[in-house]
């Protein structure tokens, strides 16, 4: 379907109505209780902590070359900066 000059620029008011409501819900929210808003988002635990792992070993297998390339595996994977 061909879309002449009229209706691109009515979809284009349209689109910009749009994200400026959008913009404006996620900065302030709707109602006095701000509802939507940014600020009221709460960060759980699991966005701002850590995870842990904890690497079991089966007996009849767990040697010190099985440990080592194990530990050789995880360490790139792991972030070694402190938390904050």
């Amino acid at each position: 379907m061909k879309m002449n000059k009229r209706n691109a620029r009515i979809t284009l008011v349209v689109m910009a109505a749009l994200l400026i409501f959008l913009a404006y819900v996620s900065a302030f929210g709707i109602g006095s209780a701000g509802t939507g808003a940014a600020k009221n988002i709460i960060l759980g635990l699991d966005l701002s902590g850590g995870v842990s792992v904890t690497y079991h070993c089966i007996r009849y297998r767990c040697n010190s070359r099985h440990s080592q390339r194990s530990q050789l595996q995880m360490l790139p994977r792991l972030s070694l900066s402190a938390p904050a």
